[in-house]
């Protein structure tokens, strides 16, 4: 990972860390619950901040910081969940409409502050063994760079892969909470709403973490979030007493039996609980038709698509911050620039072109090294990582690692939505199609998985003064085939949708660069499985200026041995090894057959 991207990383860690350190006194002394309330924050932030940016860390730190770090936010959870009951129940008790609520009110503060004189113990103890252990001090030395390390100029320049990584982290969080989209308008799906309050908590956090790249829209939709979750928070808080006040009543009364012998001294008890459990349901009702009507405006003022638009469009302004794609062994740090803006388009750029890897690593390997032959700035990704090849983790890995500007394919989209469509479609696919999608599944890592999850299906970038739209298919589906024999009349119409000067696409699997008027369209070809007969890996380089646009396409020869023995190691399909021996389609090879 680039030392921009760390560095960014232990700034934002370092200033939570601060934050959490600077309120350990006043939860020890107790006097004032917000002290408690801060730390814990702090806390819920810095482990957000350790999981965008563990990687920076050794493992064996990383693990020993993350297990303090946890202990101190549960033993102040249970502390804050408690202080904020107690302050709710003096809010009722001081605002009660009849007295003859207070006797159960009060009881229930008598035994919920009980509860905190205990849990005060244990959050002694935590922040005893939190300081014991080192981990603040380790942190601190750990991440507090050289002077040279933290020059103004080298920060300012903002590499693209931390933009890059501020997309695919924000987006992925976004991608979390919007599926609990369909469950807002029941109020009974009590599970659904807390799920969402956290996916909400999440995202906030990982947005805070990323706002000092971004500007005022940014803190806006902060906000949003922070009155998203505060609001299915206090709803949440209405499902805890709900459930918590019948469990209390009992309990008051087996002491009473134990104590009596009778209950009879519990009936003063009982209208007060009952008046809470009134007002709780109430209110839960009242705060949730609120946060209905909250999220369908946000809905129709699409602020999550606009959200994610800012960060496609950062992206493209700093695509150029990243230097030629990085050599292995080498230094990915880009030199220090003068400060100053970032632009907001390219002059000029060589890009490699690529599409269609299709989890062929000796393939991609090979375009890769060609492509740093050919001078590129450049990688450019239309899709489809994976499906047939038997290496779908380690190319995902490796376009990340060479911070490829990337969108999904039909095939990603597929390979994550196999477990929920299988049954479906084992009725219309070919069952080795289906064997592909499962197996490229099961074989791609959580983290692999979440960021082909986190890929938009388009992306646009401006560069000399050229609109440029990647897609997978055509700019009407992922699954159109844009082929050297498409229709001149098509492609005008493609054309007139897309608004772009230059349309890049794959799937097709035939590589092509055509004019159709004033716009441009190009196909990659595929790197990893072509399929006109000549397995040789294909791939494009454009060079792009103001004054001019030049593609040329290559076919790079590669070891297509190792990718079929690797098939057949894996017990795969031996058409898939046909696949990439022959430079055959699957269907091709079937009808063969």
């Amino acid at each position: 990972m680039t030392d921009a991207f760390c560095l960014f990383g232990s700034q934002a860690l370092l200033k939570r860390l601060d934050a959490l350190t600077q309120e350990i006194d006043g939860v020890r002394e107790a006097k004032d619950i917000e002290y408690i309330h801060r730390m814990r924050v702090a806390s819920r932030r810095l482990r957000t901040a350790l999981t965008l940016f563990g990687e920076c860390v050794p493992p064996k730190r990383l693990k020993k910081w993350e297990k303090q770090i946890k202990r101190i936010t549960r033993a102040l959870g249970a502390a804050r969940d408690t202080d904020v009951q107690v302050h709710f129940l003096e809010e009722a008790d001081a605002h009660v409409p009849e007295r003859r609520f207070r006797p159960g009110i009060k009881r229930l503060i008598l035994r919920l502050r009980q509860k905190r004189e205990e849990l005060q113990d244990d959050v002694i103890e935590a922040l005893g063994k939190f300081e014991k252990s080192g981990v603040p001090g380790d942190m601190i030395q750990s991440l507090t760079r050289a002077p040279g390390d933290a020059d103004p100029a080298f920060l300012d320049s903002h590499d693209f892969v931390l933009y890059q990584r501020a997309f695919l982290a924000v987006s992925t969080r976004i991608q979390e909470l919007l599926a609990y989209d369909q469950h807002v308008p029941f109020p009974d799906h009590v599970t659904e709403l807390h799920e969402m309050r956290i996916a909400a908590k999440n995202l906030r956090y990982t947005m805070e973490v990323f706002a000092p790249l971004y500007g005022d829209e940014f803190k806006q939709i902060i906000e949003t979030m922070k009155s998203a979750q505060e609001t299915l928070g206090d709803i949440h808080d209405c499902d805890v007493w709900v459930s918590f006040l019948p469990d209390f009543l009992e309990e008051e009364r087996a002491r009473a039996r134990d104590y009596y012998g009778s209950i009879r001294a519990v009936k003063r008890l009982e209208p007060g609980i009952a008046y809470l459990q009134s007002e709780r349901q109430y209110h839960r009702g009242v705060r949730h038709n609120e946060f209905a009507d909250f999220w369908q405006i946000h809905k129709e003022s699409d602020t999550w698509r606009n959200l994610l638009q800012l960060l496609q469009s950062q992206v493209a302004e700093h695509v150029t911050s990243a230097n030629a794609p990085a050599k292995r062994g080498g230094s990915s740090r880009p030199p220090a620039r003068p400060r100053k803006s970032a632009p907001q388009t390219v002059d000029r750029l060589c890009v490699a072109l690529i599409g269609d890897v299709h989890a062929n690593l000796p393939a991609l390997e090979a375009v890769l090294a060609h492509a740093r032959e050919q001078g590129v700035e450049a990688i450019w990704n239309v899709g489809d990582f994976v499906g047939y090849g038997a290496f779908p983790d380690e190319v995902v890995k490796l376009l990340q690692s060479e911070r490829a500007v990337s969108i999904s394919g039909n095939y990603d989209l597929k390979t994550l939505q196999v477990r929920r469509k299988k049954a479906k479609w084992q009725k219309n696919k070919h069952p080795d199609k289906l064997f592909a999608f499962e197996w490229a599944y099961n074989h791609l890592s959580a983290e692999s998985r979440d960021y082909l999850k986190s890929l938009p299906q388009e992306q646009r970038l401006t560069v000399g003064g050229k609109r440029i739209l990647l897609t997978h298919g055509s700019p009407d589906s992922n699954e159109d085939p844009l082929t050297p024999e498409t229709p001149d009349d098509h492609l005008r119409e493609l054309a007139l949708k897309a608004n772009a000067d230059v349309i890049i696409s794959g799937h097709s699997h035939q590589p092509f660069a055509r004019r159709v008027d004033e716009v441009w369209f190009i196909n990659t070809g595929s790197v990893g499985r072509p399929d006109d007969g000549d397995p040789r890996a294909c791939y494009a380089v454009l060079r792009i200026t103001p004054e001019s646009l030049d593609v040329q396409h290559y076919r790079v020869e590669y070891d297509t041995e190792r990718i079929a023995a690797a098939i057949r190691d894996h017990g795969l399909p031996e058409s898939f090894a046909r696949i990439f021996l022959y430079g055959r389609s699957l269907d091709d090879l079937v009808v063969e057959e």
